[in-house]
């Protein structure tokens, strides 16, 4: 028997135990794909299962029948009753299942050299759509690569412990914003959100500076809105440098920060690629995108929440395997505006997708009361170039408000200077009393 009969034998003997012993089916129905059993009958009936399974939880044979009839009311369906009389021991199913996924992914890296061999040889085809191509496919494959482990608690305390964890060291630029935030440790998505022009990308940039200055961090910077010139004049305003159309410059700074401003039609593949490509080059700690809404995604769908919330956990997944922290500016819609003068932002004003909200670690909102022309506080104080820091979402701290100063000359946000300690002094004229 050559492999292709034995792995259609364990297709068969797979289906035959689920549809005998649905409840077997639980337990593998997170692990199972379509892509596991051939196109044709093993494929309508395993889709048949995951579709009842996640509509009503349960199936059974009569249920199967009904299912596939009414998907295809031709179809002959004589061959589901001879899959009463080939079942796999339980001890072999879980051996099966993995053979099933393994030969599953072995044929689509065969697929994958056979497609792209063809495509490359067709002078019709551009390059950047290969690149897309492979890009996608392997994304593909990469969902089905990662395994499910299971530990003992005691088993993964060990498992850390003999492996030397330690934190970044990376701080944020305000003592307050580390009183509150802590260090930005790897794997962690951090969200910037404000209204357009508020000030998101300044404060981005700040935080940049600091990281690249104080800690020499190096940072991978994907903008997907301004033009390079623009860009770094931005950040050399906040270094507090020269612009580029002046001499003065001190080009032997060491600031280590690596851009890539030139992603083709801001596809999430793309993104994706120079954020990889910046890690390998520059073992880039830090990477920061702005902005989340210019991203773009394939297939497109009617629904842009839903294409952003597939963006957002391919950008959740990069950030774990590059193991870089990741700040992420996104774009604040005008709900804020209809509930008051003040326009206070909340967790569900990010534009387009709720899944910023659910995903993010941490999620920083930027004020600045000057945008809506607000000159004075509720005591009547001036609020001058006041801004604060709105600290929506933190999952390992406390969330609440910072005030900060914004700097328009530099295009940079500053710490609030701290009022002086209270001293108390006797006066002169009464020290002859406690004598």
């Amino acid at each position: 028997m050559n492999p292709s009969q034995d792995i259609t034998l364990l297709q068969y003997q797979v289906l035959s135990t689920f549809v005998q012993q649905p409840h077997l089916f639980m337990r593998y129905a997170e692990r199972l794909r379509l892509s596991y059993f051939a196109v044709g009958d093993f494929r309508e009936l395993i889709n048949a299962m995951l579709q009842l399974h996640n509509n009503i939880g349960v199936f059974d044979k009569h249920l199967l029948r009904d299912y596939l009839i009414k998907q295809n009311a031709q179809t002959d369906l004589t061959w589901l009753d001879t899959l009463d009389y080939e079942m796999l021991e339980l001890a072999n199913l879980d051996e099966a299942v993995d053979a099933l996924k393994n030969h599953a992914l072995r044929s689509m890296f065969h697929e994958l050299g056979i497609n792209m061999l063809q495509k490359s040889f067709d002078a019709q085809v551009e390059v950047a759509d290969l690149k897309r191509v492979l890009q996608q496919r392997i994304h593909d494959i990469d969902e089905l690569l990662p395994a499910n482990y299971t530990e003992r608690l005691l088993d993964v305390v060990k498992r850390i412990q003999s492996n030397v964890v330690k934190t970044s060291g990376l701080t944020w630029f305000d003592k307050q914003l580390q009183a509150y935030l802590g260090n930005l440790e790897y794997g962690v998505l951090v969200v910037i959100g404000a209204r357009p022009g508020m000030g998101k990308t300044a404060f981005l940039h700040t935080q940049m500076m600091h990281l690249a200055k104080q800690h020499h961090t190096p940072i991978g910077y994907i903008n997907l809105i301004e033009k390079e010139e623009v860009l770094v004049n931005k950040l050399l305003k906040v270094s507090e440098e020269n612009q580029i159309n002046q001499t003065e410059i001190n080009t032997e700074q060491p600031w280590p920060i690596y851009l890539s401003n030139r992603i083709l039609d801001n596809h999430i593949d793309e993104v994706c690629a120079a954020a990889k490509k910046l890690k390998y080059a520059f073992d880039i700690k830090v990477l920061a995108i702005d902005c989340f809404q210019q991203i773009t995604y394939t297939p497109k769908t009617s629904y842009r929440d839903y294409e952003l919330g597939l963006v957002l956990h391919r950008l959740k997944i990069l950030a774990r395997e590059l193991n870089v922290v990741l700040l992420l500016t996104s774009q604040v819609s005008r709900a804020a505006e209809r509930r008051g003068y003040t326009a206070t932002p909340m967790l569900c004003d990010l534009k387009d997708t709720s899944s910023l909200e659910e995903i993010a670690d941490k999620v920083l909102f930027v004020y600045r009361y000057a945008y809506y022309g607000i000159t004075e506080h509720e005591d009547g104080t001036s609020t001058g170039d006041k801004s604060k820091i709105i600290i929506a979402k933190n999952t390992d701290g406390f969330v609440g408000e910072i005030n900060m100063l914004f700097d328009s000359e530099h295009c940079k946000f500053t710490s609030t200077k701290a009022p002086p300690p209270f001293v108390f002094e006797f006066p002169v004229n009464r020290l002859s009393d406690l004598e």
